[in-house]
């Protein structure tokens, strides 16, 4: 299930980054600049939230948000640390693909960040999400979702990436990716975190699957489900670290 990826890395999806509470600052700068104020944001839901990474940033900075995502464990996890950091954020278990625990006409922005959309398998499914995504926002409302670069990843069948090292002045962590292509689309997506506890290392090992979108797919199904003014955000653009996709709800005639 594409929940147990979510459930296994969630008490320790954090180790993943360098310094995760810097990470959730920079990427709500990220997108703060994207998004209207918190005060003309009105209500905004982030539909893949794991653990909070995004959702708790923006709370920091006064947005009205909620999150949710399919991983039971993960939305605990992210429950713990908006309680810890003093934050009001209602965090709930639904599937991006029917969002049937979020209102309709109900946000003024929907997010989707971190590559998730690609863990749907079939364009069927992303379409299937984009469309409830829509039905979730009030006329005029955004959209944004952020994935990987895919031109370069098909075309280079990439296989694996390089180690990051990352210490916490105690204690040092080795991460790093491997990709099993399974057919010209889909690849198992292998995460191998290696930790140091005093003179003893120990490995963990995840695995995912994503099926690669193409920014220009990812387009084509965001005007097909009544999105318009959609801009594709290259990180260079934007500082986020992945290229970004919004749209904003065509207003009903």
């Amino acid at each position: 299930m594409l929940s147990d990826f979510y459930d296994d890395l969630a008490l320790v999806y954090h180790l993943l980054f360098e310094d995760w509470d810097q990470t959730i600052k920079e990427q709500a700068e990220c997108l703060s600049r994207l998004l209207p104020s918190p005060k003309q944001a009105g209500p905004i839901l982030d539909c893949a939230c794991g653990i909070g990474t995004q959702a708790l940033g923006l709370a920091a900075l006064n947005y009205d948000i909620s999150g949710s995502d399919l991983s039971a464990l993960a939305i605990r996890r992210a429950r713990s640390e908006a309680l810890a950091r003093g934050y009001d954020i209602e965090f709930r278990i639904d599937d991006m693909r029917q969002l049937s625990a979020a209102p309709c006409k109900h946000y003024g922005a929907v997010l989707c960040m971190g590559n998730s959309i690609p863990h749907l398998e079939s364009e069927v499914e992303v379409r299937q999400a984009i469309e409830n995504m829509n039905k979730r926002l009030t006329d005029g409302g955004l959209v944004m979702l952020s994935i990987r670069d895919y031109d370069i990843a098909l075309h280079e069948r990439q296989t694996s990436t390089k180690p990051s090292f990352f210490s916490d002045g105690v204690n040092r962590r080795i991460l790093h990716h491997v990709w099993d292509w399974v057919d010209d689309r889909s690849y198992k997506f292998h995460v191998y975190l290696t930790l140091q506890d005093d003179d003893q290392w120990r490995i963990h090992h995840f695995v995912g699957h994503y099926r690669a979108l193409r920014t220009h797919e990812l387009v084509r199904l965001l005007d097909q489900s009544g999105f318009k003014k959609i801009d594709v955000l290259p990180p260079n653009q934007t500082g986020y670290y992945q290229t970004i996709v919004k749209g904003v709800k065509a207003e009903a005639v």
